[in-house]
């Protein structure tokens, strides 16, 4: 147990590995198989394992494939800026089946981030999801996002845009937290604990 532990702190791993689904197999197989299997090599692990683990999650995925066209699916766009000014937006495919990561865009280094370029990249994810499969599309609300989500829907009259509520929620909870005698509360609060 402790050579695991080091293991976790001296790499740095998160401690939620703990919890991995992969942890106790890994434990088992490594007691199973003795002291005396060697480790996969930095090469196998990029050039065998990962490419392999890549084609069996592009298998997974494309398991959805019938259920997309029967039920349809949601693109969730989600874009967000870090303390370091970075900004990414992420690309989330929901189904019934479940949320798939499709892919993630850093626009930091793009001079304009207006409703051309906004739309561009909105449109460019729905034909590699499948037109006939995206029945809706769920945008934060930046205006320059809003508007690139309702020319989506110009360009795809079958979907339907959507803001994020969780999104309007923190909007609106800021707002209100504005409000003097809220402010008040909330400095108050924020010294008892």
């Amino acid at each position: 147990m402790k050579a695991f532990g080091n293991f976790v702190v001296h790499n740095r791993f998160h401690f939620a590995i703990i919890d991995s689904l992969w942890t106790m197999p890994l434990l088992r197989t490594a007691a199973k198989v003795g002291p005396n299997v060697p480790l996969p090599t930095p090469y196998e692990i990029a050039e065998v394992f990962l490419p392999n683990e890549y084609k069996l999650m592009k298998e997974y995925i494309a398991s959805f494939n019938s259920i997309w066209k029967e039920r349809g699916v949601t693109i969730m766009c989600d874009g967000w800026t870090r303390l370091i000014r970075m900004h990414i937006i992420n690309f989330i495919v929901y189904s019934n089946q479940g949320t798939i990561f499709h892919k993630s865009v850093d626009t930091s280094n793009v001079l304009s981030r207006d409703v051309n370029y906004y739309f561009g990249l909105m449109k460019s994810v729905v034909p590699k999801i499948g037109v006939e499969k995206v029945v809706q599309i769920v945008i934060d609300n930046e205006a320059a996002m809003k508007v690139g989500g309702k020319k989506l829907v110009d360009e795809f009259p079958h979907l339907y845009w959507t803001s994020c509520i969780a999104h309007c929620m923190d909007l609106i909870l800021e707002d209100i937290g504005k409000r003097k005698r809220i402010a008040e509360l909330v400095e108050q609060a924020k010294r008892i604990t």
